[in-house]
């Protein structure tokens, strides 16, 4: 259909970037849906759920073995 994207993919993200846009959410100063445009986070949900691991001090998880962060 002309004027839809089709992603088969995964996106994947750095402990980095997830850590970036949970504290621009923390921060008051952007809407989450400023967040998931300025991140390219695939949803709303994606960042919440990164937010509660964030505050539950889990440890963000990057994929492709890439490095994590432990929260305290």
């Amino acid at each position: 259909m002309e004027g839809l994207e089709i992603h088969s993919h995964t996106r994947s993200y750095s402990a980095e970037h997830k850590l970036q846009a949970i504290q621009d959410y923390q921060s008051g100063e952007y809407s989450q849906y400023e967040i998931i445009d300025k991140y390219k986070i695939a949803s709303r949900t994606q960042l919440s759920d990164w937010v509660k691991k964030y505050n539950g001090h889990s440890s963000l998880k990057a994929y492709k073995g890439l490095q994590s962060f432990r929260l305290r």
